[in-house]
């Protein structure tokens, strides 16, 4: 009966070893993953990043001209447009504390937002037509 019994511990306790010995298995595995994600992407020289036409558009719609500064396409005509807009949109709110000023504020900002999302999209896209994408 004995001889059955330390038989049995025996493959209980290979049982556990195996397990144990696959878990360590399984932890060097993803420790491996872990460390193949972490390594850095190689950047390939000369072409730039892709930009997205669709953040251009979101950014603009938030603060009009930020989606040209997403692009990275910023000459001294956008820059001076840039400037424009963004003195447009800040009178527009100090303006827009009054009934009247929010009345006449959200159209101006409306028609300022609309222009610069379809200007930041078309730049997006043609950026990324320059760069091979």
């Amino acid at each position: 009966m004995s001889s059955q019994a330390d038989t049995a511990a025996e493959l209980e306790a290979a049982r556990q070893r195996l397990a144990d010995l696959e878990k360590k298995a399984e932890l060097q595995e993803v420790q491996q993953r872990i460390a193949k994600l972490e390594q850095p992407r190689p950047v390939v020289p000369g072409r730039p990043a892709r930009k997205s036409a669709g953040l251009a558009v979101f950014l603009s719609f938030l603060w009009p001209g930020a989606g040209h500064l997403y692009v990275g396409e910023v000459s001294d005509k956008d820059m001076t447009t840039g400037i424009i807009f963004t003195c447009i949109s800040g009178l527009c709110f100090l303006i827009s504390f009054t009934i009247i000023g929010l009345v006449l504020t959200i159209p101006v900002w409306f028609a300022t937002a609309i222009w610069t999302m379809i200007s930041a999209a078309r730049l997006a896209k043609q950026k990324n037509a320059e760069s091979g994408d």
